[in-house]
């Protein structure tokens, strides 16, 4: 019994590394990249989604996470998944209708 509750504490250790490599670094990378290939500034984005320039600054840092319904708007934007957007898959798919 000891032993499962060890594998258990490690197995939940391991998820929580995952999330933070991918969060902190592909998600960042991977809001940017979107938007320059969109050809939009910060300025742009942050007009558009009604946020302060350093907002998205600190997205693209990994400064502040973003809230899930910004992943979501974010999403229908770029027409990407969510999934692609977050970083849990290199497929961008499509925004579900």
């Amino acid at each position: 019994m000891e032993l499962f509750s060890v594998k258990r504490v490690m197995y939940e250790k391991e998820e929580v590394m995952n999330f933070t490599e991918i969060y902190y670094e592909k998600v960042p990378k991977r809001l940017k990249e979107l938007r320059k290939g969109r050809g939009r500034s910060q300025i742009d984005l942050a007009k558009m989604f009604g946020v302060g320039q350093r907002t998205v600054s600190d997205y693209e840092r990994g400064v502040v996470i973003v809230p899930y319904d910004r992943f979501l708007t974010l999403a229908k934007y770029y027409d990407v998944s969510l999934e692609y957007l977050t970083g849990l898959s290199d497929q961008p798919g499509n925004f579900p209708c």
